[in-house]
């Protein structure tokens, strides 16, 4: 079974004795080294981070999601008892709705 593979152009640009690798579709994750293997050192560094932060976010995201459908239904709950309870009032002292 193979792994998947992706593959992800990067921009490496020299200037002032120092290379700046930039990945295209990651323009948040931007690394400046001396060398290029130091700097895509840095990068898996700096993916890891990435990929970690990026997992937060969702994690924090699905649960303030999961809070705000239970609060939904919280108050459709609490709505639908206020009906029920006024329609057994209504019923009980014979007052049409």
């Amino acid at each position: 079974m193979f792994k998947d593979q992706y593959i992800y152009p990067a921009v490496i640009a020299k200037a002032n004795d120092q290379f700046t690798i930039t990945f295209l579709d990651f323009p948040d994750t931007q690394v400046k080294a001396k060398t290029i293997e130091d700097g895509l050192h840095k990068q898996k560094k700096r993916w890891h981070m990435f990929s970690l932060t990026m997992k937060k976010e969702r994690r924090t995201r699905l649960r303030l999601q999961s809070y705000l459908r239970l609060k939904k239904r919280t108050r459709i709950n609490l709505l639908r008892s206020l009906i029920h309870g006024c329609l057994l009032f209504a019923r009980k002292w014979n007052i049409k709705p």
